[in-house]
């Protein structure tokens, strides 16, 4: 069974989402057939940046796509990616552990799995407010319930037979979850966040840890480093291999060869509003020397519509923030600035690259050269470590005692870099 190689360094990007399924469909076997390792979607019922700041005049992206939220759902988007593609992992970015039970989280991961034929990536976070609060939910206590959460799906994951669990979140008695993994393979079970309850799930249960750079670690390249180290010590306190729990980021990156457009860009409202929600909290601005225009404990995951906010409000946000805090909450330029930031983060332990570029949403003229420039980064950090690039991309055969799957595979492209527009 095809299945991601978690010490291989891999190139990845998001993929449409967006109607009709014919694009989907193209854009995926398109960018399979650049050499990607890995497709992503992401699972939003309201997006990060506002929906009214979505208009032609301001964002060329929406001259195709009106509405900026309007993508299939998740889980059946990813079975359609699997049934027309043959090489890539599909990979969820991400999904919360509040909309779903951990029972149908389970039954929606292994039927998944089956229709991509293995190369599926499940990713579990706590959720943003945006995606909960206003459909009902509830956003308390979001740390704890995705560890248990993660609990529970990696346990129906290991029988068919019936479980009990007794939870500060979720009771169960007897449940059970029949469809058995395809070839007999748990599905590989990531984990999103940089709590330290987040943390210890990882290590106690998950195959990897996902983090958005460069604000998910407030810049701070170590601290990867530092927070895959605490999550390896759990695995190890678990009775687990540390060193199989495998790393990936999100860079979140303005990129193009034509850097004098890259700067321009810096100034758009979309980008603005990046820099606004970029970081965990809005404390973080005070480490460059800024304060948050709404606040030192604002944050997007905890508040705030982001479908109702009106234009104006958002706009007026927008010119209130420094051109640096733009810069610092992107990696940006050309391939010349953005490889080094990702060879700091393969040095650190990184080894997949989930990788988002602006530039589609802003300008759909620019997107193909934005799709080389990623190439070319893709290139130079494989050039940088020539040994990890070596390393096969999909492992295939039975999993092993340490849950991975046996020898390695290089069908053609598996080690070339991919890239996508959004």
């Amino acid at each position: 069974m095809p299945r991601l190689n978690p010490d291989a360094l891999t190139f990845g990007t998001y993929t449409s989402s967006y109607p009709p399924v014919e694009q989907v469909i193209a854009a995926a076997q398109g960018l399979e057939a650049a050499g990607f390792d890995h497709l992503w979607s992401g699972d939003q019922l309201q997006f990060q940046h506002p929906h009214r700041l979505w208009r032609p005049e301001l964002c060329d992206g929406a001259v195709q796509n009106p509405k900026l939220a309007a993508k299939f759902a998740l889980q059946p988007l990813m079975s359609v990616l699997g049934q027309h593609t043959k090489r890539v992992c599909i990979g969820q970015g991400v999904l919360d552990a509040i909309r779903r039970g951990p029972a149908i989280l389970a039954q929606e991961f292994l039927t998944t799995q089956h229709f991509t034929q293995g190369r599926a990536i499940f990713v579990l976070a706590a959720g943003e407010w945006k995606n909960i609060g206003p459909y009902g939910y509830s956003h308390a206590k979001r740390d704890s319930r995705l560890a248990e959460t993660v609990e529970i799906v990696r346990r129906f994951f290991a029988t068919q037979e019936p479980i009990s669990f007794a939870g500060r979140f979720w009771t169960l008695e007897d449940a059970v979850v029949e469809l058995p993994p395809f070839d007999g393979v748990p599905p590989p079970l990531w984990v999103a966040g940089g709590g330290p309850r987040i943390l210890e799930a990882v290590g106690r249960f998950a195959d990897g840890w996902l983090v958005y750079t460069p604000g998910g670690v407030h810049g701070r390249v170590e601290r990867i480093a530092e927070r895959l180290a605490t999550a390896r010590q759990h695995a190890e306190r678990a009775g687990r291999d540390p060193a199989a729990i495998t790393c990936g980021t999100l860079p979140l990156i303005l990129c193009h060869p034509d850097r004098e457009k890259v700067e321009r860009w810096l100034d758009h409202p979309f980008m603005q509003w990046h820099a606004l929600t970029g970081f965990p909290f809005g404390r973080a601005w005070r480490d460059y020397g800024y304060e948050h225009p709404l606040g030192d404990d604002y944050s997007v995951t905890l508040q705030g519509n982001t479908a109702t906010m009106p234009l104006e409000r958002v706009l007026d946000l927008c010119r209130r923030v420094p051109r640096d805090m733009v810069k610092a909450a992107l990696y940006w330029g050309s391939a010349d600035d953005v490889a080094p930031r990702l060879i700091e983060e393969v040095e650190a332990g990184v080894r997949h690259f989930a990788l988002c570029n602006y530039v589609g949403f802003l300008s759909r003229a620019d997107a193909p050269a934005a799709i080389g420039e990623l190439r070319e980064i893709a290139r130079r950090v494989r050039a940088r470590f020539p040994d990890l690039a070596r390393v096969p991309t999909l492992l295939s055969g039975p999993a092993r005692a340490d849950g991975r799957s046996g020898a390695g595979t290089n069908e053609p492209g598996t080690n070339e870099p991919g890239v996508a527009q959004p």
